[in-house]
C-alpha cells in the first residue's frame, strides 16, 4: 500500500520533477536555438526578459537546472555555450529567479575564442568553472 511507504511517494515525485525539468530544458533549448537562428539575438532576448521576484535560486535548484540543460543538449544540434546559458537563464527566470550570463573572449596566438557562462549567486553554474573561464576577458553581461 502507498500509505505504508511514504518514502516511495517522495522518490517518485522527485523523479517526475526531474523528468519535467528535463523535458522543459529540451523544449527551451530548441526554442533558443531556433530563435537565435531565425530572428537573432537582439529580438529574442527582448522577448524572454524576466523580472525576478526572488534574488537567487538555491544551489540545489541551480545545479539541477544546469544538469538538465547539459543532458538535454545532446538532443539539440550545435548547442553552443550561449544557447545553453540562455536556456538555463530562461528556466530560472520562469521560476522567478535572477541570474546573469557573462560572455568573454580570448586571443590565443592567432586564434580567437568566445565563451558564455551562467552565474547565479556569484557562482558559475553552467559553462565551466572559475579556472576554465579565467582565460576569457569578460566582454558583456546579460542580466
Amino acid at each position: 500500500m502507498l500509505s505504508e511507504r511514504p518514502g516511495k511517494n517522495r522518490r517518485l515525485s522527485v523523479i517526475w520533477r526531474d523528468k519535467w525539468l528535463l523535458v522543459s530544458s529540451l523544449i527551451i533549448l530548441w526554442f533558443v536555438r531556433l530563435s537565435l537562428s531565425l530572428i537573432g539575438y537582439n529580438r529574442m532576448i527582448r522577448r524572454v526578459s524576466f523580472q525576478p521576484n526572488q534574488p537567487v535560486p538555491t544551489s540545489a535548484l541551480a545545479l539541477r537546472v544546469a544538469t538538465s540543460i547539459r543532458t538535454a543538449s545532446a538532443l539539440v544540434p550545435n548547442p553552443t555555450c550561449l544557447v545553453q546559458a540562455l536556456a538555463a537563464k530562461i528556466l530560472l527566470g520562469l521560476r522567478g529567479y535572477g541570474s546573469q550570463i557573462k560572455v568573454g573572449v580570448r586571443l590565443n596566438g592567432n586564434s580567437f575564442g568566445a565563451h558564455a557562462w551562467l552565474i547565479s549567486d556569484g557562482k558559475i553554474v553552467l559553462g565551466g568553472d572559475s579556472e576554465n573561464v579565467a582565460s576569457f576577458q569578460p566582454l558583456m553581461k546579460i542580466e
